[in-house]
């Protein structure tokens, strides 16, 4: 590397928790040779963190709603279809336990 890292590492904190932790002998190997190619790596990281955010939310609802597990599935996707098992389920459970005329009858329809 041909810059100094602790200076140029000073406005991207994206890249400062990403090296955390990691001796500094091999912050050679995760960061770019060049210093103009700092804004791409912090990008990057921070696309790459909001996409494993929106794959945890589409398996947490995919597990909640007994969905076959799709973690690359669009999240808009996962919730049209968490919604509509939630409200198949919902009439499985009126029609069992017969809520839908017990309802019309407190309401006075």
């Amino acid at each position: 590397m041909k810059y100094d890292v602790e200076k140029a590492l000073y406005h991207y904190d994206n890249i400062q928790m990403m090296l955390d932790g990691i001796p500094e002998e091999l912050w050679s190997v995760f960061l770019p040779e060049e210093e103009d190619d700092l804004p791409d790596l912090e990008f990057n990281i921070i696309y790459f963190r909001r996409r494993a955010n929106e794959r945890e939310q589409v398996m947490a609802l995919q597990t909640l709603c007994d969905l076959p597990l799709r973690p690359n599935q669009p999240l808009r996707e996962a919730r049209q279809k968490a919604r509509l098992e939630g409200l198949r389920k919902g009439r499985v459970f009126d029609e069992r336990f017969n809520r839908s005329d017990d309802n019309s009858e407190q309401s006075g329809v």
